[in-house]
């Protein structure tokens, strides 16, 4: 079974075979939501038109952002920052949403604007490094 080396990070290889990789021991990340995304995992929601995606999305960023529990179930642990990348509906639209699910969750604005970055209507690709 070949594998092949990753040279940015030796302890994680680029190219593992089966019987490796079910065995291989990767390290293990730290938390970053508890039991639901790990330390600087990039995420993305995918579910059916009008399932409330982008609501989820905004209400996890600002928890973490602000250190407070998800759905008073997962832990979240310090303040962090976080990058919201949003691209789907109309900036104001967007705007509009983050501030009334900030005041009505009675988020802390100074925790949100120190640690809560947005990325509006930027046609993000993570397939082109331009």
């Amino acid at each position: 079974d070949e594998v092949l080396a990753n040279p940015d990070k030796p302890a994680v290889p680029y190219i593992l075979p089966f019987g490796v990789f079910i065995t291989f021991p990767f390290p293990i990340p730290a938390w970053l939501v508890e039991g639901i995304i790990h330390n600087q995992d990039l995420n993305s929601t995918n579910a059916n038109p009008k399932s409330l995606k982008t609501w989820f999305e905004m209400y996890m960023h600002m928890c973490i952002a602000s250190g407070t529990w998800m759905f008073d179930r997962f832990a979240v642990g310090e303040p962090r920052k976080t990058i919201y990348i949003q691209d789907d509906q109309s900036a104001s639209s967007f705007q509009s949403n983050v501030i009334r699910l900030a005041r009505g969750m009675g988020m802390d604005v100074d925790l949100l604007s120190q640690n809560l970055l947005f990325v509006v209507q930027q046609q993000v690709r993570f397939d082109d490094p331009q």
